[in-house]
């Protein structure tokens, strides 16, 4: 896939994770361009306690969520680390066989969507 396809990839799936955040969370959601603020996605509401990062990356299978992955492990390192750049918890939502998921701790996966409504206080 050539890089700009994969960089559209991205950014589209990055403004999806914004729009399903904003139906559950307080503030204004956005993409920050490469995680200069310390993530893909950033709230205006400095209450939001989570610094987001969004992966889309063909290849990573539902199972490699239960066993393990390098790349998944790669993904939760930057995820942490850039978390603690701006004082946040790391939220990973990653795109696996159509369906999104997310996880705040690198271990337990949960589907995105029913994450939001269970932590969230839905608009």
């Amino acid at each position: 896939m050539p890089i700009i396809n994969a960089k559209r990839k991205g950014n589209t799936y990055e403004r999806k994770v914004c729009k399903i955040l904003s139906l559950y969370f307080p503030g204004k959601f956005e993409r920050c361009s490469m995680g200069i603020k310390g993530a893909d996605v950033i709230c205006s509401d400095d209450g939001f306690p989570y610094a987001t990062e969004a992966k889309h990356q063909k290849g990573i299978k539902a199972i490699h969520l239960l066993v393990g992955n390098s790349q998944i492990d790669k993904w939760w390192q930057q995820a942490k680390e850039q978390a603690g750049r701006v004082n946040k918890k790391p939220l990973l939502v990653a795109r696996v066989e159509r369906h999104d998921f997310c996880t705040i701790d690198g271990n337990k996966w949960h589907l995105f969507d029913i994450w939001c409504s269970m932590n969230g206080n839905r608009k």
